[in-house]
């Protein structure tokens, strides 16, 4: 098992991110980021590009993370968490701490405010003590050998109540990982237990059906859901199992690519998506600190106006990798991104 690769991991991670890539270039359009100036008028469409690809595919990530614990054997001691701080908070300070001196300096004021926003997360960063904290409870409970039958329904628990946790647990990125810990752990016994095994002959009907599904409940979500005048706390609690399905079909479907696409781990399409792999990470951090300088200080409005979020998303993916590539290839770098 020691020498087995993951080529499914290998090739669905880095689609995950250019995925979120892409989302985040059409938020400006959805509403989940703040209209520049220079926007007026742009396609319908526009504003449903950043809610499809950012339906479920934090939560595969988070999925992978939990998937990739499961396969490997940890030693659940002092030494593991301190290389989850390093691997996870070392870069979520050092950028966060960019972050907020370049976009946000006039927002918080005062060391301690400040401190406590880097530690949480600032802007994407928020993913990554997120999953620090997913590592630490999940690392406890299997230090104390507590039963997954009890584990994973509390977790599914606190999809529904993370509005709660908020007020009780706002410091630190502590709440967040209510959010994501039932996917971190589904992914740790889908690997440990081979839950998945069952669907390995029927990888292409599975996926297929799951991805259908996953379109059905999106468009439920965005059509239907989204504009329905009824109670908030009702609509709310529907929006959260409507978002539930949607990720786990999400995760379901494209794993199930994934393998499918790797039957010939030679094939060129896993060859690229390997090298591509190795700098998911930095992509991910740099990646916002670019679509913000090109659409908030430098936005080339030289441009027709329809054609400004492709050709910004073109270049965020080039210059994203060409970064991490420059960064991986210096001491610094592969000391801050582990």
């Amino acid at each position: 098992m020691a020498g087995k690769r993951l080529y499914e991991i290998s090739v669905l991670r880095p689609l995950l991110i250019l995925s979120i890539v892409v989302g985040h270039c059409f938020a400006i359009y959805s509403g989940s980021w703040k209209t520049p100036e220079w926007l007026m008028q742009y396609p319908t469409a526009y504003s449903y590009v950043n809610p499809f690809f950012i339906s479920f595919q934090l939560a595969a990530f988070t999925f992978i993370s939990g998937y990739l614990m499961g396969y490997k054997k940890y030693r659940i001691d002092v030494n593991f968490f301190v290389k989850k701080i390093r691997r996870l908070y070392i870069p979520a300070i050092v950028f966060g701490i960019l972050y907020l001196i370049l976009f946000k300096k006039a927002d918080i004021h005062g060391f301690l405010p400040f401190s406590l926003a880097v530690l949480k997360g600032v802007g994407h960063l928020w993913f990554l003590p997120m999953l620090f904290w997913c590592f630490v409870f999940v690392g406890l409970i299997e230090s104390l050998n507590i039963s997954w039958k009890w584990v994973l329904p509390f977790f599914l628990l606190l999809l529904f109540v993370k509005g709660t946790a908020q007020r009780y647990f706002p410091h630190l990125g502590i709440a967040n990982s209510f959010s994501y810990l039932f996917y971190f752990y589904l992914g740790l016994l889908c690997k440990r237990y081979n839950w998945m095994q069952r669907y390995e002959n029927k990888k292409q009907t599975t996926g297929m059906i799951a991805f259908v599904l996953f379109l059905l409940l999106f468009a439920f979500q965005i059509i239907v859901l989204e504009p329905l005048q009824i109670d908030s706390f009702l609509k709310g609690k529907i929006s959260d199992v409507a978002t539930l399905m949607i990720c786990l079909c999400g995760i379901f479907f494209s794993l199930q690519f994934a393998k499918v696409s790797t039957n010939n781990p030679k094939a060129n399409f896993v060859q690229r998506m390997e090298w591509l792999g190795q700098y998911c990470f930095p992509i991910y951090v740099y990646h916002q600190f670019l679509i913000l300088l090109l659409y908030y200080t430098i936005p080339p409005t030289f441009l027709p106006t329809n054609i400004i979020p492709i050709v910004v998303c073109i270049i965020v993916i080039l210059l994203s990798l060409a970064l991490s590539y420059i960064t991986l290839h210096t001491r610094m770098g592969r000391l801050i991104f582990g």
